[in-house]
């Protein structure tokens, strides 16, 4: 997400789905990026030193992790420790619960 001026933000929210063949294509491990450039290495994308990582997620499961509801989709809110000030943000999801398949139906800031 790029805005046209740095915005800070202060938290963010992924909301899933938990139908059947949906849960497991949640996120479980991730970084949230930010950069003033925008400008990510050709080879290594999610390594480029123009980006920092303004926060990291591991080990988030479906059974404690994502909040329990009877609706068929799911929201968690983020806060961030330290609230940075950047131009554009990235979400480098790394493992997902169980799928090769990631599913989100938003990603959201929250200024």
């Amino acid at each position: 997400i790029t805005y046209p001026l740095p915005v800070q933000i202060h938290n963010y929210s992924l909301a899933g789905r938990l139908g059947a063949y949906r849960a497991d294509q949640l996120p479980k491990s991730w970084k949230l990026q930010g950069s003033n450039n925008g400008l990510a290495s050709a080879y290594d994308p999610i390594a480029s030193s123009n980006w920092e990582t303004i926060d990291s997620r591991i080990g988030i499961d479906i059974a404690t992790g994502w909040p329990k509801t009877t609706r068929t989709t799911t929201t968690r809110i983020f806060p961030l420790a330290s609230p940075r000030t950047f131009r554009s943000y990235r979400l480098c999801i790394t493992e997902n619960n169980g799928s090769e398949y990631t599913s989100l139906i938003e990603f959201d800031f929250n200024r």
